[in-house]
C-alpha cells in the first residue's frame, strides 16, 4: 500500500474534520493551495481569548517594573503612616488651635509695634490699630458672642472681605437674625468708614485683615475669666457654612416652634459656640478658626507619608525614564546632554505616571487600613464600639482622599483604553464574522527551503550539545549517532550534495532571507516547535539500541543560540510555544474530549477514547502504516510511523511526527495549538 492509499484508507477510516477560527488577513494570505470552506460556527472560547488577549497589554503603558516600584513606594509609606497615625480628638484639635493663636495674634501685635507679652494686650493694641466698621453692629448681630459668626464681615472668606468693603461704601452690614434669615443692618452710630475711595479700600481690606487676627482670640470685650481667650471668628469652614445656611433653601424650622430659629442655623450656631459638641468631661468644644486650625494640623500630619509616597513614585518614574533616555540618546559626555528631551523623564503629564500613582496610593491605603485595623483591635479587646472609634479615628483619611483623585485621573485613560480596546475587538469580531475556514492538511508544511534550513538547526544543535559534553566516552558516542544521522537524514531525502546541512552563519541569514520571502512568520513557528520537539540519540536501526541507550540531549542550543542568533523568535517565544504544545496535550490526556481551543475535530471512534489514542498513539501509528515503515523497529519505526500517518515527513509536505499525533488523537494538537495561544504557530503574530 503506497502513501496515498493509506492516507485516503486513514481518511474514511476516522472521518477527519478540522475548523480552525483565522483572526489574521494575513494568515489568509499565506494558505495558497489549500483548501477553504466557508464555515457558520464560532467557538465561544475563540472569542473569550481574543477578549482577554487584546484587552490586556492596552490598559496602561507602565510596565511590570513601574507597578513593582509603584507598590513598593506604596508599601513603603503605608507602613510608616501606620506608625505616625495618630487618634483624631477635636478637643485636641482645639487644644492645639488654642495655643497656636495665642502666638500667633501676639506676633503679629509685636511685628505692628506692641511691646509686652501678654495675649490681652495684644488683643487690645491690635483692635485699636485695626479698627473695623463691624464692630457698629455688634449688638445688632448678637452681642459679643454671636456677632463674629452672624456678621458676615467677621468671616475670613471671599464674601466677608466683599462685604468689609461693601459696608465702606454703603453703610450697611450683611448677616442674618437670630432666626437665621439674612438681614441688612444700617450703620446708625459712628463706625470706622473711609473718607475717600482710597480710604475706603484700605479699611475694607488691609483693616479688616489685622482685625481678624486681633479676634482670633475673641474681641478684648469678651475675654473670659482673666484666661486671655474669648469667642473667637469662625474658622473658613464653617464661616461658609454659615453663608450657605443663609439661603432659602435652608428654611425649615422647628414644627414644634416656629418661633425657634432655622434648624440647620441653629445647629451651625451650636457647633460655633460649643454646645453642639463636648469633650468626654461635658466641656463645650466651639468650632471655631481655632479648632478648624488643629483639624488642619492633624491633616497635614496625615498628609506627610501621602507626599513623600508621591515624592517617591514621580523619582522612580523621573529616574528610570531619565536613564533610558541617557541610553537611548547615546550620552557619554557633558556636551551630548543638549540631546535629551526633558519632556520624556519629566513626572508630570504621562499615563504610566499616573497608574503609578493609582497603584502607589491602593497600595497605602491597604497597608494603612490594615495596620490600623490591627491597632484597632488590639486596644479595643474585642469591643466592636471601641474598635469602630479607634479605626475610624485613625485611618488615614488624605491616603484614601488622593487614592479616589488617583483613579478618577486613571479612569480616562483605563476609559479611553477600554473603548480602543473594544472598538478594536468588535472590529476583529466582523472580520471573524467574514472569514471562517477549513484547512487542508497542507496547513502544516514546510518547502524544501524551509525544511534544509530546519535539519541544519537541528545539525547545529547537536554539534552544540556534543561540544558541551564533559564525559569524553558519551561525546564518542554521539559523534558516531550525529555521522549515522546526517547519512540516515540525507539519504531520507534522496540528497548527495555534502554542503546540505548549513553553516551557522549562513542558517541565521537563510532565516531572514526567507522571512523576507514570506508573507508571515508562520512557517518559523513551525521550524521552532520542531526545533522544541526535536530528541537526538534515538536508534536509527535495530542495531543501535544498545549503542545510543542512555545518551542524553540538552537542546541548550535554543535558547543559548537561536534565540539570541535572530532577532523573530526570542526565549519568551519558545517557551510559550512549548508550553503551548505541552498544555494542548496535557488536555488531550485528561478529558480525551476537547480537541483545541479554537479547533473543533470529529472522529469515528468515540470520544471516550480519544485520550487513549493520544497515549497509545505510537502503537497505533506503526500498526497503521504497515509496510510504510517496514524494516525498521523501535523509536525509529514509531517516529517514522508517526511522520506517514501525518501524511509523511515535513520535507515531503506532511505534518511530520507532530502531525501524525494530532491525526491519531483526532486531528486537534497541532490544528488547537494554532488557535490556542497569542504565541503559538500562527493566530496573532502573522
Amino acid at each position: 500500500m503506497n502513501k496515498l492509499q493509506l492516507l485516503q484508507e486513514v481518511d474514511k477510516s476516522l472521518d477527519i474534520k478540522y475548523e480552525i477560527q483565522v483572526s489574521s488577513k494575513e494568515l489568509v494570505g499565506e494558505i495558497g493551495t489549500s483548501e477553504i470552506v466557508y464555515s457558520e460556527y464560532i467557538p465561544n472560547e475563540l472569542v473569550e481569548d481574543n477578549i482577554a488577549a487584546e484587552f490586556e497589554p492596552t490598559l496602561s503603558n507602565a510596565d511590570k517594573l513601574d507597578y513593582e516600584l509603584a507598590a513598593a513606594c506604596g508599601l513603603l509609606t503605608g507602613a510608616l503612616s501606620v506608625l505616625w497615625g495618630k487618634k483624631f480628638s477635636l478637643d485636641e484639635a482645639h487644644k492645639w488651635g488654642n495655643e497656636k493663636a495665642d502666638s500667633l495674634v501676639k506676633a503679629f501685635a509685636k511685628s505692628q509695634g506692641y511691646k509686652k507679652d501678654d495675649l490681652e494686650g495684644a488683643i487690645e493694641f491690635l483692635e485699636r490699630k485695626f479698627p473695623m466698621a463691624g464692630d457698629a453692629l455688634t449688638n445688632e448681630f448678637g452681642g459679643g458672642k454671636q456677632h463674629h459668626l452672624r456678621d458676615f464681615s467677621h468671616h475670613p472668606t471671599i464674601l466677608g472681605l466683599v462685604c468689609s468693603i461693601g459696608m465702606q461704601f454703603t453703610g450697611t452690614g450683611l448677616g442674618t437674625d437670630t432666626q437665621g434669615n439674612l438681614i441688612h443692618v444700617k450703620i446708625t452710630k459712628d463706625g470706622f468708614i473711609g473718607g475717600t475711595f482710597s480710604e475706603k479700600i484700605l479699611f475694607g481690606t488691609i483693616n479688616w485683615i489685622g482685625h481678624l487676627v486681633s479676634d482670633f482670640d475673641g474681641s478684648s470685650e469678651s475675654v473670659l475669666n482673666g484666661t486671655g481667650r474669648g469667642t473667637g471668628i469662625p474658622g473658613p469652614l464653617l464661616a461658609t457654612i454659615k453663608e450657605l445656611s443663609s439661603l432659602p433653601i435652608f428654611k425649615k424650622k422647628n414644627s414644634d416652634n416656629i418661633n425657634q430659629p432655622k434648624i440647620f442655623s441653629e445647629w451651625v450656631s451650636k457647633l460655633f459656640n460649643g454646645t453642639l459638641i463636648k469633650d468626654e468631661a461635658g466641656n463645650p468644644i466651639p468650632f471655631d478658626l481655632r479648632t478648624e486650625m488643629g483639624i488642619g494640623h492633624y491633616v497635614a500630619d496625615q498628609a506627610k507619608p501621602v507626599i513623600i509616597n508621591e515624592c517617591l513614585v514621580r523619582a522612580c518614574y523621573m529616574v528610570r525614564r531619565f536613564i533610558d533616555e541617557v541610553k537611548e540618546k547615546d550620552i557619554s559626555s557633558l556636551k551630548d546632554l543638549n540631546k535629551l528631551q526633558p519632556r520624556n523623564f519629566i513626572p508630570f503629564n504621562s499615563r504610566s505616571l499616573t497608574r503609578m500613582i493609582t497603584v502607589s496610593s491602593g497600595t497605602f491605603v491597604v497597608i494603612n487600613t490594615s495596620g490600623t485595623a490591627v491597632k484597632a483591635a488590639i486596644k479595643s479587646k474585642g469591643n466592636k464600639a471601641v474598635f469602630c472609634k479607634e479605626f475610624f479615628l485613625t485611618v488615614n483619611y488624605v491616603g484614601i482622599g488622593r487614592l479616589v483623585f488617583a483613579c478618577a485621573s486613571d479612569a480616562e485613560y483605563i476609559k479611553d483604553d477600554v473603548k480602543a480596546a473594544y472598538d478594536k475587538y468588535m472590529k476583529e469580531k466582523a472580520e471573524l464574522e467574514k472569514n471562517r475556514f477549513k484547512f487542508g492538511y497542507k496547513f502544516l508544511t514546510l518547502n524544501d527551503k524551509q525544511t534544509r534550513l530546519l535539519y541544519s538547526l537541528k545539525s547545529l544543535s547537536v554539534q552544540y550539545d556534543i561540544e558541551h559534553e564533559k564525559n569524553a566516552k558519551h561525546k564518542l558516542i554521539k559523534e558516531e549517532w550525529y555521522k549515522r544521522w546526517q547519512v540516515a537524514t540525507k539519504k531520507s531525502f534522496d540528497i548527495d550534495d555534502d554542503d546540505y546541512f548549513m553553516s551557522e552563519e549562513k542558517a541565521f541569514g537563510e532565516i531572514y532571507l526567507t522571512d523576507a520571502e514570506t508573507d508571515n512568520k508562520g512557517w518559523l513557528y513551525l521550524l521552532t516547535l520542531e526545533l522544541v520537539l526535536f530528541q537526538a540519540y534515538y536508534p536509527l536501526t535495530d542495531n543501535d539500541k544498545d549503542l545510543f541507550k542512555g545518551l542524553k540531549y540538552s537542546n541548550k542550543y535554543l535558547y543559548d543560540v537561536f534565540a539570541k542568533g535572530q532577532k523573530m523568535i526570542e526565549k519568551v517565544m519558545i517557551d510559550d510555544i512549548a508550553k503551548t504544545y505541552n498544555s494542548y496535550v496535557s488536555k488531550l490526556k485528561e478529558t480525551g474530549k476537547k480537541v483545541a481551543i479554537g479547533a473543533v475535530a470529529t472522529v469515528g471512534a468515540t470520544a471516550l477514547t480519544g485520550g487513549l489514542a493520544l497515549a497509545f498513539a505510537p502503537e497505533i501509528a506503526v500498526v497503521l502504516a504497515g509496510e510504510a515503515v517496514a524494516g525498521l523497529s523501535g523509536a525509529a519505526a514509531t517516529n517514522a510511523a508517526l511522520a506517514t500517518i501525518g501524511g509523511g515527513a515535513l520535507a515531503a509536505g506532511g505534518l511530520g511526527m507532530a502531525g501524525g499525533t494530532a491525526i491519531l488523537t483526532g486531528g486537534g494538537a497541532m490544528l488547537g495549538l494554532a488557535g490556542a495561544s497569542s504565541t503559538s504557530l500562527f493566530c496573532s503574530y502573522v
